[in-house]
């Protein structure tokens, strides 16, 4: 072989013997990878000191055709060049004794605007060897001067064939493609292209049929600028082209199938569209003929040739005309194909009728009708193998389609007679879209409401709603239905001239296939039932006067929430109208039931949602509180009821106020009983001794809860008198600079002294402080308070806020108004499970405190929260602060230590100081100093100190 032709290609190419020496390298391969004296053709595009075979990602197409006795292989390689790591594909022809390498750079193939096919899609014809390399000078029809030797594995010719002139290049492009090819060409030469990738053309083969093939074609020029011939590489991408007719066909079959309504015009679709998208010869459908077991024909469609009037196909296997694809299909169900007709030993009975009409190759598709077989479509081609098992899932997916087609048509049948039978029906039937707006009503609908379905299409369900059951009713409805379960419920509703109707009814969710959800409404009217019930239940379970549950019913429901709830924390009050008696002899008893009834609405408004009230006896009122979390919530819960109690507890009657007096006993389940006997005991006794104590006392039965009552009490008369006669004062902890060891500001910490000198701390009164209505008072003056230090001082201090507060719409100017103009930052303390509660919320609420520049955003106990470091990147804090509950344990344990060290990490890549809090030895000392933190706050520097102490430690 003349190795000086290669020098024509402009793609890489070595030739290599079989002891894999390199011989050649083109001109281009210089370029690419630079001269060499090295001997192994790894060692100059892999950089190894091993031959690639050695390598999975690289196996060596060289070895890889000694191995397999092959004349040919391709693979993917990834190659150093000077331009850097490129990926190629390396095609290998056997040439006699040596090895031709063409090296193709797949960026320059696959990276272009106007290639069609995707990478994917190509990267198999790669693997499976199917391209080609071409030379063919720039002369009439194209001689080939060169082509790889796999170039026989596609159009079924020789390298020989080309070189030696038997066959011109030219010669082989389908007619109808040679002048568009000719064309692109054209276009190339003359707009001096590098190279073009040519539309999909065919090429014909030897047994004289046509494959389609990708064409990338680079002009190769001499020294005078003359193209002297073409460089390409040809990709045979047939069966990617019959694939995508398969696939187009599918999609046209699919469009017609939507719009049919009948059976015979299923048929009439498929058939015509397939003989149309993919040039089949010939379609039929066949379904059994029970009295003569045999196939008769129901649609056919194509160049028949009388082909069915001359062959028969039965449906049993007995017959060998039941055992080709048509029978096959039919009793198991499965695609079966006949891949060529005149080698396929089951095609025998039908071979020589075939033939005469050109039928190489056929498929038959069984039809399915709620998983059985009810029909077979069978499919003839004039090429062989041209419903390859490669295909058979594109099939499969036809299959699918005329299964859901016949199923849809059926159902529609159906629909039409269980519509008719819903119309009629003494049922209520309601349909609504996903939103609830109405779409269907049948006429029983209307017979009840009063309203027309004009009236109701396009209308939400709730132009019935009558008002009688609550938001929550609704909510839980509208939850369960849109998780796609069913609800039951008794509704009550009203009809359009408004009387009320009873329904029980059940709403049922329906996915459809597009994923929208349908609602069905399936009812019956009860009202005759049901006001007879309710009318029993009343006079039985609740009390005339208040509408509340009667003793009985109160009974009832605390006793069945026991028995469901049984681990439940929960507690009974009950409330002793004090002297009513009193009252009812005064005023009269119609005045002492518009008493009862005052009453009975403040508890239902504060005390309602998620608890049981009842009228327990003639001047007592019970509220079983069903689920409290923690029995430290229990005295803020009494206080709460007090405050109640005392503000609205005036009952105004002709101009004069009736000013209702109270006592109050309180049982703790499961404590003080294990039922709703015991603990109605335990209550009742509470109360006993609250009346025999005067007029407003509460009183529980726990000795544990009267003395945190108690407690709570003397807190709430500190807490007022701090607030009358401005006891509250600041202690201020400071905390330190660690590089520096200068004091970087100050933490406030809230006292209570009184006259006599006495100190209260944040444990004696800080929970109330937060739950009273005394905190907006604290609030103004905190903020005042320490913007006034600042000023005074010119350092930061920081200050703690409450939840409430926090929360409260107005907060934020306020803290702008105090921070204009101060000398120094106000740092504002919020705490970690704060943040938590609502983060969209507290970000909204820190991005507008944060336009003012004196305002940083400390976040406190960081770390003890269940989400801590999920937050930390969405946090707009300046400021975290380290639990004391870490810098405590860090020295004893590792996994602290590191916890520790990764907040402090973390905060500064996100660009956020560190405080530590609680240090109290020099060890817990160095070790924050040694992880970076920035500041360090506790006893071993300084504890909480005065005013005046802080001010000396400032002028040291």
């Amino acid at each position: 072989m003349d190795f000086e032709v290669l020098n024509w290609i402009q793609e890489p190419v070595l030739v290599i013997d079989k002891d894999f020496n390199v011989v050649f390298m083109n001109k281009k391969a210089v370029e690419i990878y630079g001269e060499t004296d090295k001997k192994y053709c790894y060692e100059i595009s892999h950089y190894f000191n091993q031959p690639c075979f050695h390598f999975k990602e690289h196996p060596c197409p060289v070895n890889e055709m000694l191995k397999s006795g092959k004349n040919h292989y391709g693979v993917i390689h990834k190659h150093y060049t000077e331009e850097g790591t490129k990926y190629f594909y390396v095609l290998a022809s056997r040439e006699g004794d040596y090895f031709v390498e063409f090296h193709i750079d797949l960026d320059e193939i696959f990276k272009k605007e106007d290639i069609i096919f995707d990478f994917q899609i190509v990267r198999p014809i790669f693997e499976e060897g199917k391209v080609v390399a071409f030379l063919w000078k720039n002369e009439q029809n194209w001689p080939v001067a060169f082509v790889s030797t796999n170039v026989e594995d596609i159009v079924g010719f020789t390298a020989e064939d080309f070189t030696e002139g038997k066959i011109l290049y030219a010669d082989l492009i389908h007619p109808q493609d040679l002048e568009r090819v000719a064309k692109e060409v054209e276009e190339g030469i003359r707009e001096k292209k590098k190279f073009w990738i040519h539309k999909p053309y065919r090429l014909k083969t030897k047994k004289g049929n046509f494959v389609w093939i990708l064409d990338q074609t680079t002009p190769v020029y001499d020294e005078n600028g003359n193209i002297t011939s073409f460089f390409g590489f040809i990709i045979d991408i047939t069966r990617e082209v019959r694939l995508q007719r398969l696939y187009k066909a599918l999609r046209n079959v699919n469009k017609a199938i939507i719009s049919v309504l009948t059976e015979e015009e299923l048929y009439k679709v498929i058939c015509e569209a397939l003989v149309k998208e993919l040039d089949i010869k010939f379609v039929w459908i066949g379904v059994p003929d029970k009295e003569t077991n045999l196939f008769k024909t129901i649609y056919k469609c194509g160049e028949e040739e009388g082909y069915l009037d001359v062959i028969k196909v039965a449906v049993g296997e007995n017959l060998p005309e039941g055992r080709g694809p048509t029978g096959l299909a039919f009793r198991t169900g499965n695609i079966i194909i006949n891949p060529d007709t005149k080698t396929t030993e089951f095609m025998k009975p039908w071979k020589e009728e075939m033939l005469k009409r050109n039928f190489l190759s056929s498929a038959s598709i069984p039809i399915k009708k709620n998983d059985k077989v009810v029909a077979t479509l069978n499919i003839y081609a004039t090429e062989p193998f041209y419903f390859e098992e490669e295909n058979k899932t594109i099939l499969e997916e036809l299959q699918s389609d005329l299964q859901f087609a016949i199923e849809k048509i059926e159902t529609i049948r159906n629909s039409i007679i269980l519509n008719q039978a819903i119309k009629n029906s003494s049922q209520w039937v309601v349909s609504t879209d996903e939103n609830g707006n109405i779409e269907y009503v049948n006429d029983y609908v209307c017979e009840i409401t009063g309203y027309t379905k004009e009236e109701l299409i396009g209308k939400n369900p709730r132009i019935f709603k009558s008002g009688y059951q609550d938001k929550e009713f609704y909510e839980e409805l509208w939850n369960t239905i849109k998780n796609e379960k069913e609800f039951d419920g008794i509704f009550v509703n009203r009809k359009k001239d408004g009387d009320l109707f009873y329904l029980d009814e059940k709403i049922i969710p329906v996915k459809l296939p597009n994923g929208s959800l349908k609602f069905i409404s399936i009812g019956k009217d009860i009202t005759k039932e049901r006001v007879l019930s309710e009318e029993n239940e009343r006079l039985r379970y609740y009390d005339v006067v208040t509408n509340l549950y009667n003793f009985v019913g109160f009974q009832m429901q605390v006793a069945d929430y026991i028995i469901k709830n049984p681990n439940n924390l929960s507690a009974l009050i009950l409330i002793d109208i004090y002297n009513f008696s009193v009252i009812n002899k005064k005023y009269g008893v119609e005045v002492g039931d518009e008493i009862l009834k005052y009453l009975a609405d403040i508890l239902n408004k504060h005390f309602k949602k998620d608890n049981i009230i009842g009228r327990t006896s003639s001047d007592e009122f019970g509220i079983f509180l069903k689920d409290i979390e923690n029995k430290n919530n229990l005295p803020l819960i009494i206080e709460r009821l007090k405050t109640i109690l005392n503000e609205k507890l005036a009952f105004k009657l002709d101009g004069e106020k009736i000013f209702i007096r109270y006592n109050i006993g309180i049982s703790i389940y499961p404590d003080d009983g294990k039922n709703f006997k015991e603990i109605m005991e335990s209550a009742s006794i509470a109360l006993k001794y609250a009346k025999e104590e005067g007029e407003n006392v509460i009183r529980f039965h726990s000795k544990e809860m009267e003395e945190k009552i108690e407690s709570l009490f003397k807190a709430e008369n500190v807490l007022q008198k701090a607030v009358e006669k401005d006891l509250f004062i600041f202690h201020y902890q400071p905390y330190f600079d660690t590089k520096t060891g200068k004091i970087a500001g100050f933490e406030s910490l809230v006292r209570i002294k009184d006259e006599d000198g006495k100190i209260y701390y944040p444990k004696d009164f800080i929970d109330l402080l937060e739950q009273s209505e005394y905190l907006n008072s604290f609030k103004k003056w905190a903020l005042k308070e320490v913007s006034e230090k600042i000023k005074k001082w010119n350092i930061p201090i920081s200050v703690n806020i409450s939840a409430r507060s926090f929360k409260n719409p107005s907060f934020a100017q306020e803290v702008l108004e105090h921070a204009k103009g101060l000398p120094a930052p106000m740092v504002l303390e919020i705490t970690e499970r704060l943040y938590m509660d609502n983060p969209e919320q507290s970000k909204q609420i820190i991005e507008e405190l944060k336009k003012c520049k004196n305002i940083r955003i400390s976040i406190d106990d960081f770390g003890t929260g269940y989400s801590s470091l999920s937050y930390l990147k969405d946090l707009n804090a300046d400021v975290i602060k380290i639990d004391i509950s870490f810098v405590r344990k860090m020295l004893e344990d590792e996994k602290t230590r590191i916890i520790v060290e990764m907040i402090i990490t973390l905060a500064d890549k996100f660009g956020m100081k560190t405080v530590a809090e609680g240090v109290e030895t020099k060890e817990q000392y160095d070790m924050l100093k040694e992880m970076d933190a920035d500041y360090i706050q506790g006893f071993y520097l300084a504890k909480p100190m005065t005013e005046e102490e802080a001010e000396k430690l400032l002028r040291r």
